[in-house]
């Protein structure tokens, strides 16, 4: 006797991505796939970049509880000594922020280091941005018009996204053989300048005091990994246009890994880590700066202006050893680069 084996799960056509209706789809486009089909490319995208983790759970309680908080409220009855009755018997999952004293004109570093990986990579790539905005501790979370999420600490923001691959499709259907080749350097760009931010806020110390009374203050030290930013910690709308350019290319897992491990090289290397804590340093206390102002400070730390739109097309990917040594392909203008590039390999020794 044979046991009943279950149903195989459903899948997604593989031959979708090369079909006639592949020029007109695009998983950037949420009128373009039905939910079931976005569920699944869901759990391909989990099963082959790793489950989220503890922290996007945790996340996803803490929305829930503050949906139900909120629907507590509004359903809490019109008198006043009702709603207080109702208020008090209210567990409180979220703290009361501490309070902000003499820091209260500055943006919290955490925040800043992480805008400021997305600035100096956007600078790294060649893709202009209109300003990078941060609140201080005074201020409430903003709206960034074109982001991905609605209120937010701090935000690079004025920059085109990479168009679809539906469009790149387009443009090679016309004659342009070098279409979706560009469609892919662009769109790996796109990810790598959004994985810059959360693995540089990965790399930046955080700390606080702990005061006991008639004791000595005590100061802890400790950082997040990458993977708490990207689904719980400040990262969620990092996450969103990372895992959309997935969805959107057939070869978009490899795209995304190839991108996280050249951001990580990236914010790992001399220049741009100083790059990134002085740029974080200034916008703390001016809370905006615009991209001439981002220029000037990132062009001192490698050297040269900024590479120009479609400098990296010829080169991309590089060597991650080349990204962390700072190293820039030659600008189409011809203007040389002020110093010269370190060297990727050492000299081989002359033998005989």
């Amino acid at each position: 006797m044979t046991e009943r084996q279950p149903p195989a799960p459903a899948r997604l056509d593989p031959a979708r991505a090369e079909s006639p209706e592949a020029r007109t789809f695009s998983w950037k486009d949420p009128a373009d796939f039905s939910e079931q089909e976005a569920r699944l490319r869901r759990l391909q995208i989990v099963a082959c970049m790793g489950p989220p983790g503890l922290a996007r759970i945790m996340a996803d309680i803490y929305v829930e509880q503050e949906a139900q908080r909120a629907a507590a409220v509004t359903c809490a009855p019109d008198t006043p000594a009702e709603q207080d009755t109702t208020a008090a018997s209210m567990p409180s999952e979220v703290p009361l922020p501490r309070s902000v004293g003499r820091w209260g004109h500055k943006a919290r570093m955490d925040t800043c280091i992480h805008e400021a990986g997305h600035a100096v990579a956007h600078w790294y790539v060649g893709v202009p941005f209109g300003e990078i905005r941060v609140c201080s501790r005074r201020e409430p979370p903003f709206n960034p018009e074109d982001g991905p999420i609605a209120m937010t600490a701090g935000a690079v923001s004025g920059f085109a996204l990479v168009p679809p691959r539906r469009d790149w499709l387009a443009r090679a259907a016309a004659g342009d053989a070098e279409a979706l080749a560009r469609g892919r350097a662009a769109t790996e760009m796109e990810m790598f300048c959004a994985y810059a931010g959360p693995l540089a806020d990965a790399g930046h110390t955080r700390r606080y005091i702990l005061r006991r009374p008639g004791e000595q203050p005590i100061r802890r030290y400790w950082r997040l990994d990458a993977e708490s930013i990207l689904h719980g910690g400040g990262g969620e709308g990092d996450w969103a246009l990372i895992e959309t350019d997935i969805a959107d290319w057939p070869e978009g897992i490899a795209m995304a890994a190839r991108a996280r491990r050249l951001a990580q090289a990236f914010v790992r290397g001399r220049a741009a880590w100083d790059a990134i804590q002085e740029l974080a340093r200034t916008v703390s206390l001016e809370l905006r700066l615009g991209w001439a102002e981002v220029d000037a400070i990132v062009r001192r730390h490698f050297g040269r202006p900024s590479p120009g739109p479609t400098d990296w097309m010829l080169h991309w990917p590089p060597l991650a050893m080349a990204v962390r040594a700072g190293s820039l392909p030659p600008r189409s203008d011809g203007i040389p680069p002020a110093r010269p590039a370190p060297p990727l390999l050492p000299a081989a020794p002359r033998t005989g």
